[in-house]
């Protein structure tokens, strides 16, 4: 069963623990370039992100601090932080929060 979200306004995907890419273990932690959709969340050691943008290589993603930017918000995003991760952050990017 996949756990996805489809916002039709937006077009946006939420990935759950469940929506994993074929390619990859479902019992790793880290993404693959593969597993972000835009609207995956994630996790690093500052906090959770939402990938808004796909590259090559990369992924572009926005903090999240206090429920902003939500869902309903769209680019741009006037005071949000958004952030650049190549193929070498990968591995920093978690599915659950960190623990201390």
């Amino acid at each position: 069963m996949i756990g996805v979200f489809n916002n039709q306004a937006t077009d946006l995907r939420s990935m759950t623990e469940t929506d994993i890419n074929a390619d990859s273990n479902p019992d790793d932690e880290t993404f693959a370039h593969s597993d972000f959709r835009i609207g995956t969340e994630f996790y690093t050691e500052a906090g959770l992100w939402r990938c808004t943008d796909i590259g090559t290589r990369t992924i572009v993603a926005v903090k999240i601090k206090d429920g902003y930017p939500s869902p309903e918000h769209h680019p741009p995003f006037s005071d949000a932080v958004e952030m650049v991760f190549d193929e070498y952050d990968f591995d920093g990017l978690y599915r659950r929060p960190m623990k201390d």
